[in-house]
Order: C-alpha cells, then structure tokens, then sequence
C-alpha cells in the first residue's frame, strides 16, 4: 500500500493524491496494480486455502511506526525509515496473508 503527502491533506493515497502511474496498492511482483486493493491482490491459488486470518498488516521486528508504514523521500528510493523525517513525502506498507496447499486436492 502506498501513500503520497499532501500539505492540503496529510497522508493520502488514490487517484487524488499519487502521481500518474503510481497506485495505492501494488502485488509483489509488480504485475497487478490498481487504487482498489481487491483488483491489486493476487487470487487465491488453486487448490490453497488461507491459514489463519487473511489479509493483515506485516510488521518488521523492530519496526516503530504500528501500523506498519515505512518512509522515504520516493517510492523509487532505497533507504526506507520505519519513523518519518522532514524529508519524507511517501510511505508504504506491506499487506500478507499466509497461504498453504490443500494435500488432499488432486490437479485436474
């Protein structure tokens, strides 16, 4: 999930807020991307269930911000900060779910 700061605002995601061609939400592997989180999620593979809860925030150890955000200057960056800076005008943050193949299903 990502979000852009506005100073009219605060922090803000959407078609209103991030630069042509970024998105709030975006897989892991870059391919699906979309403001909607359902259209950017990846499906659930066949023949796999969802362990435990579904979709939830990862947090890193160590991490201070509590609702998992990093920030940085820009989502092109490589430096991300677990707390904001003056200089940071984006963040993002990472959604997972656990995933496990069912032993008793047969591929068709």
């Amino acid at each position: 999930e990502h979000q852009r700061w506005a100073f009219s605002t605060g922090w803000e995601g959407g078609v209103g807020n991030l630069k042509e061609g970024e998105f709030t939400y975006i897989s892991a592997d870059g391919k699906r991307t979309s403001n909607n989180f359902e259209e950017a999620a990846p499906p659930l593979p066949r023949n796999h269930r969802v362990y435990g809860e579904d979709w939830h925030l990862f947090q890193a150890a160590g991490a201070d911000d509590l609702e998992g955000w990093q920030y940085a200057h820009c989502f092109t960056s490589q430096i991300w900060c677990s707390m904001p800076t003056q200089f940071s005008f984006v963040r993002r943050r990472v959604w997972q779910r656990e995933v496990h193949g069912n032993p008793n299903s047969h591929p068709e």
